[in-house]
């Protein structure tokens, strides 16, 4: 039981630490505060699991690395993070699309990139963080994790995971009908409507469409790009 606390714990903390990351890049490449998570709540539980998957993994490896010392030993364990690393961010994201029809990130701008799901420059850069878990954070945040596994702090963290449960299956419940609305959304071809309407040109030039009296400023945006597209067809 207390090593399924202890996992529990780690679970909570690298979520937490992973939503401060993407929130702390993200605001400061937009230059405003993001809340990037996936959930609502203040973490990021693909953070987690990720966490604990490559320390499972890293340090089976580096049990095999009992006879390597020194720089040698150091770049291997930096090597391994950046393969594992990538790997898990590339299921990861395909899961992702599969089962939730988007992305959480793209690098389809990034160069050296899989299908946008991985990218040379963000596979170096997961590969250091990796590296850093492994050799310096981790064995930091065992030992509080041992320490609040025998606590009643343990109680806090069963109600926590509740909590996590909850906000994922609300959040995907939400995911799951915007996906269908956008279908819905997609059903109108407006390649062909924009086709249909090509010989109304001269009325579409030199008069206003009824929908610009419509007060609800996106939705006339939306509908001036279709009117744009229409008059330069």
């Amino acid at each position: 039981m207390d090593n399924l606390l202890k996992i529990l714990i780690l679970f909570f903390i690298y979520s937490f630490l992973g939503w401060m990351i993407e929130v702390a890049y993200c605001s400061i490449t937009s230059k405003k505060i993001i809340n990037r998570g996936f959930l609502k709540g203040p973490y990021c539980p693909i953070y987690g699991f990720s966490a604990l998957s490559i320390i499972l993994i890293l340090n089976s490896f580096i049990d095999k690395l009992v006879n390597i010392n020194g720089i040698l030993f150091y770049f291997l364990v930096f090597l391994v993070s950046v393969i594992v690393s990538s790997i898990i961010e590339l299921i990861t994201g395909v899961l992702i699309e599969k089962i939730f029809k988007m992305r959480l990130w793209d690098y389809s701008d990034k160069n050296f990139n899989i299908q946008g799901h991985i990218c040379l420059e963000f596979s170096i850069y997961w590969g250091f963080l990796s590296f850093l878990l492994i050799i310096i954070v981790n064995p930091l945040f065992t030992k509080i994790a041992s320490y609040l596994s025998t606590t009643n702090y343990k109680y806090f963290f069963i109600f926590f995971l509740f909590l996590i449960i909850l906000d994922f299956i609300t959040v995907a419940r939400s995911i799951f009908i915007f996906n269908r609305l956008v279908e819905k959304i997609n059903i109108l071809d407006i390649n062909k409507i924009v086709s249909s309407l090509k010989k109304y040109k001269r009325i579409l030039r030199n008069f206003v469409p009824n929908f610009y009296n419509i007060n609800n400023n996106k939705f006339i945006k939306i509908k001036d790009k279709i009117f744009q597209l229409l008059i330069k067809k």
